[in-house]
């Protein structure tokens, strides 16, 4: 097992987050979440489910030709009400937990603005 990276100069993230191109989605337990950035370890995610801090989640991102499957956390959880008639939503960040740095590399590449 690798040691863990150190943590940015915020103090927060191990890895670099870069934003994503619109319509990008994973589902959380089956339930479809617009990623807004990723990272190798995690992605900040809104969703209309229910997301809650220490909530554990089934991940699974499609990346080209395979379906990517792993186990994740809710780190943090905010709930958002909509402007306009829309209807609110909640704003989480997933870590991921077994996931394959690698094909996350890959497919951080493929959805990165």
């Amino acid at each position: 097992m690798d040691p863990p990276r150190p943590l940015d100069w915020h103090g927060t993230r191990r890895e670099p987050r870069f934003g994503v191109r619109g319509g990008v989605e994973i589902q959380l337990d089956g339930n479809p979440a617009a990623v807004v950035n990723v990272s190798t370890g995690g992605a900040q995610v809104v969703s209309g489910t229910i997301l809650r801090p220490n909530q554990k989640v089934r991940v699974t991102i499609p990346n080209g030709d395979l379906i990517m499957r792993f186990r994740g956390a809710i780190v943090w959880a905010k709930f958002e009400l909509s402007k306009a008639a829309a209807p609110p939503v909640y704003r989480a960040g997933v870590a991921f937990l077994d996931s394959d740095d690698a094909a996350m590399d890959r497919y951080a590449a493929n959805v990165r603005l």
